[in-house]
């Protein structure tokens, strides 16, 4: 399929049985302009959604496809992805939460303002402040963008959750630092598989 601005895509009809996990069409971009590289992405992407295809049958009847390092490696991919794009932009305002309020008096005035703080923080000052919103979009994006399903197993999205957390945390403190003007400061996660 080629689209309206000009690279080329794989659009597929995604089976009826399938359609609640991943939608009514499977779409990837080839990369390409250029037809005959076009033809060669073509059939590496195709293979690629029949794995998909049959990722998604497999975890529908219940059977775990991701192990607890495929967890790990897709959270060390979501965090390398969003550090990279964070730092072309220079913006680090959006892995941080508001803080306790903190007052200023101006002669009559007074003023609150509630600073931004990294998530552990944010958890030190208050332990059962609700993580998942921003984990769960997190693994959203990252299993779609991977093509693969949103897993049906508690057990399995409590992994998810687990490992996304870690980096969460992680990019978080990272992005205060970078608030603060600490632009040396750096956090090693997986080489990328």
């Amino acid at each position: 399929f080629h689209s309206p601005s000009g690279i080329f895509q794989l659009r597929r009809k995604v089976p009826l049985e399938l359609r609640a996990v991943l939608g009514h069409q499977y779409k990837r971009t080839l990369g390409t302009r250029d037809p005959l590289a076009a033809k060669a992405r073509f059939a590496e992407e195709w293979s690629r959604s029949e794995e998909v295809f049959s990722l998604a049958r497999a975890q529908s009847n219940g059977v775990d496809t991701l192990s607890a390092r495929d967890m790990q490696q897709l959270a060390a991919r979501w965090f390398k992805d969003a550090l990279e794009k964070s730092e072309a932009t220079g913006e680090f305002s959006q892995w941080l939460v508001p803080g306790p309020s903190v007052a200023y008096s101006y002669g009559n005035q007074e003023e609150e303002h509630a600073p931004l703080v990294s998530l552990s923080d944010a958890l030190n000052s208050d332990p059962d402040w609700n993580i998942n919103p921003h984990l769960d979009g997190s693994i959203r994006t990252t299993l779609r963008g991977a093509g693969i399903p949103l897993p049906a197993d508690p057990g399995a999205m409590e992994g998810l959750r687990s490992a996304f957390r870690a980096h969460w945390l992680r990019l978080s403190d990272l992005a205060a630092k970078r608030d603060e003007g600490d632009w040396v400061a750096t956090s090693s996660v997986l080489p990328e598989e």
